[in-house]
């Protein structure tokens, strides 16, 4: 299904499409809210669907939308990587190496 179908059948439509490369299952799900959303991963997959709640722009409501899991253990621990990426970039190992095992003990340093 492509962005005009999952468009034309509303917000919370999602296409979920597997694949097995050597022992690992991959799934990657493609979710409709305002924009199509694309996941891939190994862990999880479009299911078990739980519905969050979503701003209504038109009724000026919450409506109650489906989601795939994948996007919920996705939003659920992005919070954790952005607090992650902050921190590094305020404590930044501010030495500079040409040697890149330098480079390495720095970065695993801080």
């Amino acid at each position: 299904m492509g962005n005009p179908e999952l468009k034309r059948t509303g917000r919370g439509s999602f296409e979920e499409k597997m694949a097995v490369v050597g022992e690992t299952t991959l799934h990657v799900v493609k979710w409709y809210d305002n924009r199509s959303v694309t996941l891939l991963s190994d862990y999880i997959g479009a299911s078990p669907v739980k519905e969050v709640e979503r701003w209504d722009r038109k009724q000026k409501v919450n409506i109650k939308v489906p989601c795939p899991a994948v996007v919920k253990e996705y939003n659920k621990n992005m919070g954790g990587v952005d607090l992650l990426d902050s921190l590094i970039a305020l404590y930044r190992n501010k030495i500079r190496s040409k040697k890149w095992f330098h480079r390495l003990i720095s970065t695993c340093w801080t």
